[in-house]
């Protein structure tokens, strides 16, 4: 099972969970108030209300898995901001430039940004709707993270 999440500007999140097909039909075999109950129970054990689940001592079993991937759209936008140098890019300045939509660039620009590759210049810009916005610089060299060449 793999998951997503993405926060959202309101402070919710969609978070989404991509079952493999054994258990993407389990699922669709459930009837509607035991779907329920699983996403009642889900969500006390989020909130931490529900019924305590063993967890380990934080960082002690990161893996991999658990960090995010340096491939596809992310490794593209790592590339443009390292190539902005010191000016770096704010988010709609690289959505502008690469020609993606901010619901992809930005979850992949804070991809970097959980990786330590990227983080706040400490420089804001203006953007289109006159908002001051972060501007982002390269921090770090890929290669300075072995796991993810």
């Amino acid at each position: 099972m793999r998951y997503q999440f993405q926060e959202k500007f309101n402070g919710e999140g969609d978070l989404i969970l991509s079952l493999p097909q054994q258990d993407a039909q389990a699922w669709r075999l459930r009837k509607k108030h035991e779907r329920a109950a699983i996403l009642d129970k889900l969500s006390e054990l989020i909130r931490g209300t529900g019924a305590d689940i063993e967890t380990s001592s934080e960082n002690e079993n990161e893996t991999k898995e658990n960090l995010p991937s340096f491939t596809g759209l992310t490794k593209r936008l790592y590339f443009h901001i390292k190539a902005t140098g010191d000016h770096g890019m704010t988010d709609e300045e690289g959505q502008r430039m690469l020609r993606i939509n901010g619901n992809s660039y930005r979850p992949a620009r804070r991809s970097l940004v959980k990786l330590g590759l990227v983080d706040k210049s400490g420089f804001k810009r203006k953007t289109v709707s006159g908002v001051l916005a972060n501007a982002w610089v390269s921090i770090a060299e890929p290669s300075s993270l072995e796991d993810f060449e």
